[in-house]
């Protein structure tokens, strides 16, 4: 049985469970509030912007077996 994993980015997460207009601008308050978030973020990667084309490219070849 072949596994399925999925990957998000930290931006997706952020819109989809917010409901933000801006996620990036949001991101960016909570790290003001949040000194700990702020503090670990450098650890944390910075969320590429992938458009439409790119991600079909990139799940198609995830699922031919090249790396993700």
């Amino acid at each position: 049985m072949e596994r399925e994993e999925w990957f998000f980015s930290i931006t997706d997460v952020v819109k989809a469970l917010t409901n933000s207009a801006d996620e990036k601008q949001y991101l960016k308050k909570m790290k003001m509030r949040d000194p700990s978030l702020e503090a670990n973020w450098g650890t944390i990667c910075t969320p590429p912007y992938f458009g439409q084309a790119e991600l079909l490219v990139i799940y198609q070849r995830c699922r031919n077996g090249f790396p993700c």
